[in-house]
């Protein structure tokens, strides 16, 4: 993974991309030296970086930011489009951008042009027209195999969320040297992590795909299935005779999901019925966990024999199914706890006492070390109240072992700005009855001190359903 923090500029992501070429040299994209597509917002400074630096790359636009913006602009009320001719002109844009096909998507827009709603708005026309020009880069239609079922950028928004959230806890780095210091330390720690959760098959979501689409191709078996190749096959509709054409071997289906890249029912059922492991099949096999393993821990990493089932089949093509995929699971999770019982069955019973005993001798040294202190240097009348006040006060095994650890008196306090800031929309989301200041919020719930009415969701199919404008993602008044 490469971090790159700019300023936005065209220049910026050209040296970025320059820069990432150089340091991974012939290995860049798994040798292939380019991706096929990038999914962007409607940026001229990232495509046209994209253009110079890797030209043989694709380049779309993200649906979602695309339909966003078309919302805005009817909502602008210096285009003066009628209340309630801006949701039918939404559909019928929409309606463009989700064709599946070239001929579906010029008929589409030929109506849209011709319909009444749209003769009524002149400057509606030459927007439509603008877009239309540049139809490859947001109508479905244009779309392949290589976008692997994503239409959106949500994987690089997650990801600018997380850094925001996790790795900088919302609050302001002090310069540039700190920024680099979260990123090769908490950020590298944290996506160490969630890899290795995969690896270690503590994510439940492939899995609970693969069961799900595995339940939906419960109608399919080797019967109603024809095998066109080694790598093709015929799989019917579960509700009529049309049959979809899928290969394997790429990992697509010519149904409306699977024609985009997506895992499908019908690939599910090919798994299935015949044991064979789409290429775009959720990662569950131990090979593809190990793969993960390497990346997150490389040397470090197990050998592949560890990531296999204790059942012998349990996550292989060969025998993969809803029941073996549960199995391996729960008897890799059980023969854990055993072992873990086991060895702690092995721990001889005079540990404790040997342990208190250190313990006892420890404690010993303190107060030996605090009368050779208190008859060295003296003690004031003030001090020893406080100590004894904080003494006091403890009621429990978990405020004497706080007591104890923070004896030394660590100084908790703060000089004058030196706090590290929140970001300003930070701020701007906070409830009322919470403070308005620019430090991090305490843990736990909530003051629940005034009521206010609940912010429309932030949901833009909502939002046109409703007629109204998209909410913000901060701030008041909407």
């Amino acid at each position: 993974m490469a971090v790159f923090i700019t300023s936005g500029r065209q220049a910026d992501y050209e040296t970025s991309f320059n820069l990432l070429k150089q340091a991974v040299g012939e290995n860049l994209f798994g040798g292939q030296h380019y991706p096929k597509v990038f999914i962007t917002d409607d940026s001229l400074a990232e495509q046209n970086a994209i253009k110079s630096t890797l030209p043989e790359s694709g380049s779309k636009l993200c649906l979602f930011h695309v339909a966003q913006a078309v919302w805005r602009w009817l909502w602008n009320s210096g285009n003066k489009v009628a209340l309630g001719d801006r949701k039918t002109l939404m559909r019928e844009f929409q309606s463009i951008m989700r064709s599946l096909s070239v001929e579906q998507a010029k008929l589409t827009y030929k109506e849209a042009c011709d319909s009444p709603t749209s003769k009524k708005y002149g400057n509606w026309r030459t927007y439509l027209q603008s877009h239309w020009e540049r139809r490859e880069l947001w109508c479905i239609a244009w779309r392949g195999a290589e976008m692997c079922g994503n239409h959106t950028n949500n994987y690089s928004e997650i990801t600018v969320r997380l850094y925001k959230d996790i790795v900088l806890s919302r609050c302001k780095a002090y310069n540039v040297t700190a920024l680099v210091d979260f990123i090769c330390t908490v950020m590298e720690k944290y996506y160490v992590r969630r890899l290795r959760s995969f690896a270690n098959s503590r994510e439940v979501a492939p899995r609970l795909l693969l069961q799900a689409l595995l339940k939906k191709a419960e109608y399919l078996n080797t019967d109603n299935i024809t095998r066109v190749t080694a790598f093709t096959y015929l799989v019917p509709r579960e509700r009529s005779d049309e049959k979809y054409e899928v290969d394997i071997s790429v990992g697509i289906c010519m149904c409306e999901a699977g024609k985009h890249g997506k895992f499908c029912k019908h690939q599910a059922g090919i798994l299935k019925c015949f044991s064979l492991l789409p290429l775009n099949a959720p990662g569950i096999t131990a090979e593809a966990r190990h793969r993960v393993a390497v990346l997150a821990l490389g040397d470090e990493a197990e050998p592949l024999s560890f990531y296999q089932p204790l059942r012998n089949g349990g996550d292989q093509p060969s025998q993969i199914n809803t029941v073996d995929v549960n199995d391996s699971v729960r008897s890799h999770s059980d023969e854990g706890n055993i072992e873990t019982i086991e060895t702690e069955e092995e721990v001889p019973q005079n540990d404790n006492t040997v342990c208190e005993n250190a313990v006892d001798v420890k404690v010993q040294c303190f107060t030996a070390k605090f009368e050779s202190l208190h008859q060295a240097f003296g003690t004031s009348e003030v001090s020893i109240d406080k100590l004894l006040r904080r003494v006091g006060t403890i009621k429990n095994a978990n405020q004497w072992e706080s007591f104890v650890a923070t004896l030394g008196g660590i100084n908790t306090g703060h000089k004058a700005n030196a706090s590290i800031r929140v970001q300003p929309t930070t701020k701007c989301r906070r409830t009322d009855g919470v403070t308005r200041g620019s430090k991090r919020l305490a843990c736990g719930r909530p003051a629940m001190e005034t009521k206010r009415a609940s912010k429309r969701p932030r949901n833009l199919a909502n939002a046109i359903s409703h007629n109204q404008p998209n909410a913000k993602s901060h701030g008041s008044g909407h």
